[in-house]
Parts: structure tokens; C-alpha cells; sequence
């Protein structure tokens, strides 16, 4: 970085630190008088003329309503506005310059910002219309009407001298525009653009408000609600809340109403009332009660320095290429470890590679995340690093940090993979099956336990009754020498060779029996140290001599264990000490009266007793262990039928959940699911059956039937399977399989195949296209509308305009976003205007870069004129695109 770079780099960082925070919800009362109004219940407050006395009860009442900015409206004078506004900033206050005017009994207010300029505008426009002296207030104190002049010309000038022009008590009777024979061109200032917006206050049962195109024709109204306060009691019983820059501005304002469905909320309260007004939205609570990411902070490598508080709805990342928005997106991905990414490989890896260069070892970075109970975790996590720390409270925590923060990122080129990968795409929509689907997928995991370990007890017992049968061969055989030998006249020595056989057993066991003794009274040894007790105000004295006495006695006891195990070592090995000579002396004479009957090997006769003795042994176990075998086969079963059941019940939550997703994904996109039809695993498992991959046609065969049906047919042998569809080369494979391939067969599972499709008709017609068959931008678009609606945990997406199609975004993705917006967090890097502009972004982070760092040049939201210049010159659109925005970008 040269010089100049770096001072551009730290002049940039200095003003960041000034910059705006994100659009937030601000309770405002657009149409407050003062005690210059003849109307006024305020009392004795001082006179009519400005006072600080006043100034300062006013704005507590209005901070103590919870009322962040207010326009003060007097009817034909602003010269209480620098006193109001003085007193605001001591208590958090905006307050806006403004006035409310008489247009041939038509009334309208007009706001200008709230600095000095504005103030003058306000004086200017005041003195515009009543010239040369006229008077203002007629000898009773009532204001007088402008002069000359229809609303729509006072509203053209009251623009010109930079003011908005709202219209007050709107369906009021005769000071009304919609009172009846107030004003005549009441639809053509309607649908003019030059009112911004229209109070309900008035007539709750007038035709507008449930009708509105009686007035405004095609034009939506914009409608809002104001206290026209005139008594404290009365402040912020009727503000409204408009979602503004930190530090609301005119512009502010004027922002809310060009985007009043994202930007205008009544209160709850006044639901009762008005409710049935068309094209308006209540709200109860302004502060988000959705998990969101509240801030990002970076230490070191390419974001040095970067701080930023996130807004808890649309948050837009811009700038050029090579200026870090997708590596901060890498960079969330890495710290918060979520899932990795499922982009193609190139791409995945070049994300990662981009990551790690400009997030190295000497990089740290923090995120706060706020949960859905609004729980505060913060997650840090250094650059190549093995995982991250999180912590609650201060505390670090030993919990995985996916167990506490969740969210979901998309970087580049992901969504257009998700639907190209099936296994994502489902658990994309089983995500959304919440806690119930949750338990199913235990049921599953629990039922695939269970019959795993099944098939391992029974794999083993299934052995051994193999070598069970080849025992008996051994044993007939066995049996068979020995009888031929008693057939030699040898019957009664060769009984007594085996029972001489069976006492030098009985001896070894004898002997050994102390061994075994010795290992039992080493576990007695070490399980005898009583476990330690922690020093606690509740463990009482006599708890521990109770513990140390228990343990003495142990001890003792102990002891003389070992000293009986060395007695009972001696006593056994004292009598059995003339045993092996006596067996000896014993064995010769057996051995050698068999010689005299013609018997010549006598050692292969001991042998053979000594085989049969085993093999009885072990053969007396044989109807205990297929009495086991029998019982693990009917919990086999039991295990398979609930494996069965609870991927059932899940695939009905996961095509429940794919209804509920259709609902939210607008008129042009859907998903669709084919409930357990995934045979990808099936197939997969019998390649490897057959030792080569399947081929189509038998990749066609088996798709039409389940592994129950080819397990189960199998039974029957090749006939059956090949009367099911199998073909006759898997048939052989199938028929052929082990026991334990079998019972592998049944688990096999088949998921739902869940698809997606895409309406490209026209002008109403329906035509259903599966997504595989639509163009990359079509494709595209429907992804980001899925991946919207889906969950409310934060979404995180990495320029999604690489493949989307402009027609669907006006139509669709834009709308869809907005509202989305409203009650879950997206973060979206990006370079089309569109998504940030048209979904109303509450929060705007601009970046620019030189060759080592890359630093934000504007933060804030659109109300903000640099950070829409910066927006304006950064973000691509063609031109219609422009047109559509124009409004947005150009206040006046």
C-alpha cells in the first residue's frame, strides 16, 4: 500500500467511525401543535409565543411516549420550532419544521428537514403565500386560509421550497381532502404524487379508506396516522412507526412513504379503529424477536478494522470486484462454522483459498449473535485455528457453537447447486420441520442403532451355530472311533482312560480357581477407596467421619481378603502337589493294558476323549443360543417395523413442510416431493452387491421397487425376483448374498425425492417446468426464493445475481424479499441494484479496497444521500432497472 493509499485508507476509517447505523423502527407524530394553536388544551403553558418552559415539558411528554421524532405543525407559523428542537437534542428527540395550511378549506401539512436550511425553506414558503403582509390569524386568533391557489398548486410550491406535503385528518368533515364538498380535485391530488401522504383521521367509515380507488384510482394510497396534538395526555397516542436512519431526516421520512409496506406500521392499538383500511400494516412490538447477527468485528488481515452493526431485516454488501464481500461471507461461514459449502468444487475451493489468504493466522474476528430469545452469544475465532470460542455472559461455553448460533450461508454459485444436489436440497426443506422433525430423525437414528446392533449379536451367534454344525460332524466322527474301539473288547479301559481324563480337568480347574479369586479381590481393592467429598457448608462433620471410618473398614477388610487368597493358594497347591505324578504313574498303566488289546497310538485315544469332552461342552449351549438367535430376530423385527414408521412420519412432515414453503414462494415457483422414491442408496448398495455399477435398465427395475419388496422377494429365490423386475444378472447377485447383506438390505433407506419446478407461463396460463429444464437465471431466481421463506434463522447469501433472471426479480424475488425481511435476518453481498434498492435494505455496507485492505466508504441505510450515491455509482442494473429505482435515488 503506498502512501496515498493508506491516507485514503485512514481518512476512510476515521469517517466510518461516524457513519450511520441501519433504518430502524421510530415511533413519529407527523402533526403536533403548539400553545399557538387557538385550539390548544395544553393550559397555562407560558403564552402562545415560543418558551423553553414549554419546550421542555413537550419533549418529555413525547420521550416518555416512546416518540422519536416529531414534526411541530402550526397552523401558518414555524417560530417554534428552534426552541422545540433545542430542547429535543437533550432528550433524543427529532424535531421537524413544519406547517399546517388552510387550501380553500382543504388542509395539508408541509415538513421540511430539521436544520436551519430547512427552517428557512419553511419561512420562505410561508412568506410566499401571504405577501405583502397579509395577515396570518384573523382578529379571533384563527388562522387564516393561504392565499390563492388550488392544493395541487400550494403542494407544487410547498415542493419547490424543498417541503413534503402530507395531507392531515384526511377523511375529516369539511377540513378534510376527502370530506364531503371540501375539495373538488380531491382525485387528482390523490393520484398527483405531489401529496406523499394521506392521515386516516377523520371518518373512520369513509368509502377511501376501505375503497381506495374511488380516489386514487390504479395508484396504491399511502396512508399514515397522526396525533394533531394539541394536549399532552394526547402525545403518541397516535404516532406512527416509520423505519429511519438512526438520526431521522427528511429524507427519512420521505423514504418511508415511497416504501410504505416496509417503512409504515400502525400501532396495534389502533386496530380496533382502523383495521379495516386497506393497504395498511399494525404493529405491536418494534424490536425484533427473530435470531439475528447484531455485529461483526474484524482485527487484522484484509478487513482490518472493520466494525459493523447489522440490521435485523435486509442487509446489502456492495462494492467492486476484489473489495471483500465474498470473503466476508467465507469469513461468517468460518466463525460461526456452519455447514461448508456445496458449490462445485473449483468454486468451493477457490472460496476457501480466498478466505484463508485474507483471513490469516495474525486475523481475529468477533460476531454477536442474538437468539430467538433475544440471548446474547459471541463467537471468536482466529484465522486457522482448529474451531472457535464461544461464550454467553462472559462465560466461554463447551458447546459446540452450531448447537447455539444458527444461521445459513450461501456462497457463491450454492443456490444454483442446491437443487442439483437432492440430499441438499431434502434436508433443505427437512430443516424446516423443526422440532418434530427433529424427533423423527432421533426415532431413525435410534431404530438404525437398534438394528445395527441387532445384526451384530446376531452376525456373531450366526457363527457359532455354523461351527455348531461342523462340531457335530466332529463329534459323530469322534463318537464312531471310539465305539469301534470299545467293538475290540477294550470297552472298560477306554472308560477308564476318559474318566481319568475328566479328573486331571477337574484338577487344572482346581488349580487355577485361586487365580480367579485373586482378580475378583483386586477389583474389591480399588473399588474399596470411598470417592472424595468436596468441602461444603451443607456436608456435615459427620458425613466425613463416616466416609474415613467406611473406609478403614474397607481397607481391613481388604486385607484379610488377601490374606485368605494366600491361604487358600497354599491349601490348593499343598493337595494337589502329588496329583501330576499320581495322573502320570496312573496314564502308563491305562496306557499300556490298551496296548495289550491291540491298541497302539493310546496318546491319539486321550486326544480323542479329550476332543469329545470339549465339543459336548460346547454343544451343550446350542439350544440357549438359538433360543437368543430367535429372540434378537423378533427384535430385529421390531426395530425395522419402527426404523419404517419413523421415516414415514418424517417424510410427511418433510412434505408438509414443502406445503407451508409453497405458500411463501409466490405464484412462480414450487416444490415438489415424491414421498420415500429416492432408490439412489438402493441402487448404490446393490452395485456394490454385484461388484460393478448397475446399469440403466437395471437402475430402471429396481427404482420400482423397495428394499422390503427385493428383500422379501429374495426369500423366494431367483423366480421371485426376477416376477418383481430384477434382472436376471442381479438376480444371481442377490440370490447369492449373506445373511448379513440381507438384513443390510432391509435398512437400506429411501428418502423422498424432493424437486422443484418453475411456472413459465404467461398472462395466468400455468406451464411447470422442472427446474433441471429452465434457464440458469430462472433457475436461479426460484432457488433464492425457496432459500428466502425457508427458516427464520439468518441467511447469509453471496451474490445471487451471478445467475438471475431480471424478470423474475421485479416480479417475485424483490417483493418476496421485503416481506421476508420483516421477521428474519439476510445479509446479501451483491452488485444488483434490485435486492437492496426494491427490498428496501435497512442497512447498506459499501466496500472499497486497495491492494492490501478493504474498507467501507458509506454505512447506513438508503435515507442516507451518501450511502444511496455510493449505492448508485457501485450497483449494476440496465436500464429499466434505473427507471424503476429512479424514485428511490432522486428526492426531488
Amino acid at each position: 500500500m503506498d502512501a496515498q493509499d493508506r491516507q485514503r485508507a485512514d481518512d476512510t476509517s476515521v469517517a466510518y467511525a461516524s457513519l450511520m447505523g441501519y433504518s430502524r423502527w421510530t415511533l413519529v407524530d407527523l402533526h403536533v401543535h403548539t400553545p399557538a394553536d387557538k385550539k390548544q388544551e395544553y393550559g397555562d403553558v407560558g403564552g402562545r409565543e415560543p418558551n423553553a418552559e414549554f419546550a421542555e415539558r413537550l419533549l418529555v411528554a413525547h420521550a416518555s411516549a416512546g416518540v422519536k421524532a416529531f414534526a411541530v405543525t402550526d397552523h401558518n407559523r414555524v417560530d417554534w420550532w428552534p426552541v422545540l428542537a433545542e430542547a429535543g437534542k437533550t432528550h433524543g428527540v427529532t424535531v421537524f419544521p413544519g406547517l399546517e395550511v388552510n387550501v380553500n378549506k382543504c388542509h395539508l401539512i408541509v415538513i421540511w428537514d430539521c436544520t436551519t436550511d430547512g427552517y428557512d425553506m419553511a419561512q420562505q414558503f410561508l412568506a410566499s403565500r401571504f405577501k405583502g403582509g397579509a395577515p396570518r390569524f384573523n382578529a379571533a386568533g384563527e388562522p387564516n386560509p393561504i392565499e390563492s391557489g388550488s392544493p395541487l398548486d400550494v403542494a407544487r410550491d410547498a415542493i419547490e421550497h424543498r417541503g413534503l406535503v402530507l395531507a392531515p385528518h384526511s377523511t375529516a368533515k369539511q377540513i378534510g381532502l376527502f370530506g364531503k364538498n371540501v375539495c373538488n380535485v380531491s382525485a387528482q391530488v390523490a393520484q398527483s404524487s405531489l401529496v406523499t401522504g394521506f392521515d386516516v383521521v377523520g371518518a373512520p367509515t369513509a368509502d377511501v379508506l376501505s375503497n381506495p380507488r374511488s380516489e386514487f384510482g390504479d395508484e396504491i394510497p399511502v396512508w399514515f396516522i397522526s396525533g394533531d396534538v394539541r394536549s399532552l395526555e394526547s402525545v403518541g397516542k397516535r404516532a406512527v412507526y416509520l423505519k429511519m436512519s438512526e438520526r431521522p431526516t427528511l429524507e427519512s421520512i420521505r423514504q418511508a412513504f415511497l416504501m410504505p409496506r416496509t417503512r409504515i406500521r400502525f400501532q396495534e392499538a389502533h386496530r380496533a379503529q382502523w383495521g379495516h383500511v386497506k393497504h395498511v400494516e399494525f404493529m405491536d412490538d418494534p424490536a425484533p424477536d427473530w435470531p439475528h447477527l447484531r455485529r461483526i468485528q474484524i482485527h487484522g488481515g484484509f478487513h482490518d478494522g472493520l466494525e459493523v452493526e447489522l440490521g435485523p431485516g435486509l442487509n446489502a454488501v456492495i462494492g467492486g470486484k476484489g473489495t471483500g464481500k465474498s470473503t466476508l461471507v467465507e469469513i461468517i461461514r468460518y466463525v460461526c462454522e456452519t455447514s461448508k459449502s456445496i458449490a462445485v468444487p473449483s468454486t468451493a475451493k477457490e472460496g476457501l483459498s480466498n478466505r484463508e489468504a485474507n483471513f490469516s493466522a495474525n486475523a481475529e474476528a468477533d460476531i454477536e449473535y442474538l437468539d430467538e430469545a433475544l440471548e446474547s452469544y459471541e463467537v471468536h475465532r482466529v484465522g486457522g485455528s482448529s474451531g472457535a470460542r464461544l461464550s454467553h455472559g462472559g462465560s466461554v461455553l463447551e458447546v459446540e457453537v452450531p448447537r447455539r448460533v444458527r444461521l445459513r450461508v450461501f456462497g457463491q454459485r450454492e443456490l444454483s447447486e442446491l437443487h442439483k444436489q437432492p440430499h441438499a436440497l431434502r434436508e433443505f426443506v427437512a430443516s424446516q420441520t423443526g422440532e418434530d422433525g427433529q424427533r423423527a430423525l432421533t426415532r431413525i437414528k435410534s431404530a438404525l442403532d437398534a438394528c445395527r446392533r441387532f445384526d451384530r449379536e446376531m452376525g456373531g451367534l450366526e457363527a457359532q451355530l455354523e461351527r455348531v454344525q461342523d462340531d457335530r460332524q466332529q463329534l459323530s466322527d469322534l463318537d464312531e472311533r471310539l465305539k469301534r474301539l470299545a467293538e475290540r473288547g477294550a470297552e472298560a479301559l477306554v472308560r477308564e482312560s476318559e474318566l481319568l481324563g475328566e479328573a486331571d480337568r477337574a484338577i487344572g480347574g482346581l488349580v487355577e480357581w485361586p487365580e480367579r479369586l485373586s482378580e475378583t479381590a483386586g477389583d474389591f481393592e480399588e473399588a474399596a477407596v470411598p470417592p472424595d467429598l468436596p468441602s461444603h457448608v451443607l456436608i456435615l462433620q459427620s458425613l466425613v467421619e463416616a466416609r474415613e471410618s467406611a473406609a478403614a473398614l474397607a481397607a481391613s477388610e481388604s486385607l484379610r481378603l488377601k490374606a485368605t487368597l494366600t491361604a487358600v493358594t497354599e491349601q490348593i497347591a499343598s493337595a494337589v502337589s502329588q496329583w501330576p505324578e499320581l495322573h502320570r504313574v496312573a496314564r502308563e498303566d491305562v496306557d499300556r493294558r490298551l496296548a495289550d488289546t491291540g491298541l497302539a497310538n493310546t496318546e491319539e485315544l486321550a486326544a480323542i476323549q479329550l476332543r469329545v469332552a470339549q465339543l459336548r461342552e460346547a454343544l451343550a449351549g446350542t439350544p440357549e443360543m438359538q433360543t437368543k438367535l430367535d429372540e434378537l430376530q423378533v427384535g430385529r423385527a421390531d426395530a425395522i417395523t419402527e426404523l419404517a414408521a419413523a421415516r414415514r412420519d418424517l417424510s410427511r412432515l418433510v412434505e408438509s413442510a414443502a406445503r407451508s414453503l409453497n405458500e411463501k414462494t409466490g405464484s412462480r415457483v414450487r416444490l415438489t416431493v415424491e414421498p420415500l422414491a429416492d432408490r439412489s442408496r438402493l441402487v448404490e448398495f446393490l452395485s456394490k452387491v454385484a461388484g460393478r455399477k448397475l446399469t440403466d435398465d437395471q437402475t430402471r427395475r429396481v427404482g420400482m421397487s423397495s428394499p422390503q419388496d427385493i428383500r422379501d422377494a429374495a426369500n423366494g429365490g431367483k423366480a421371485a425376483l426376477l416376477e418383481i423386475g430384477i434382472s436376471t444378472g442381479l438376480a444371481d447377485h442377490i440370490v447369492a448374498m449373506s445373511r448379513t447383506e440381507l438384513r443390510g438390505l432391509e435398512e437400506v433407506d429411501t428418502p423422498d425425492l424432493v424437486g422443484v419446478q418453475v411456472d413459465l407461463g404467461e398472462g395466468g396460463d400455468a406451464r411447470w417446468t422442472e427446474i433441471a429444464d429452465v434457464s440458469p437465471g430462472q433457475a436461479a431466481t426460484a432457488m433464492l426464493s425457496i432459500a428466502l421463506v425457508g427458516g427464520e434463522e439468518p441467511l447469509v447469501i453471496d451474490q445471487p445475481e451471478d445467475d438471475l433472471d431480471n424478470r423474475f426479480v421485479y416480479e417475485e424475488v424483490v417483493q418476496l424479499l421485503a416481506d421476508v425481511s420483516a421477521h428474519r435476518q439476510v445479509v446479501v453481498a451483491t452488485h444488483n441494484a434490485n435486492i437492496p434498492v426494491l427490498g428496501d435494505a435497512e442497512l447498506i455496507v459499501a466496500f472499497d479496497a486497495t491492494s492490501g485492505r478493504a474498507y467501507p466508504i458509506a454505512c447506513g441505510g438508503l435515507d442516507e444521500p451518501g450511502v444511496a450515491d455510493t449505492a448508485r455509482s457501485i450497483l449494476e442494473g440496465g436500464d429499466e432497472a434505473f427507471r424503476r429505482r429512479a424514485r428511490r435515488y432522486n428526492p426531488s
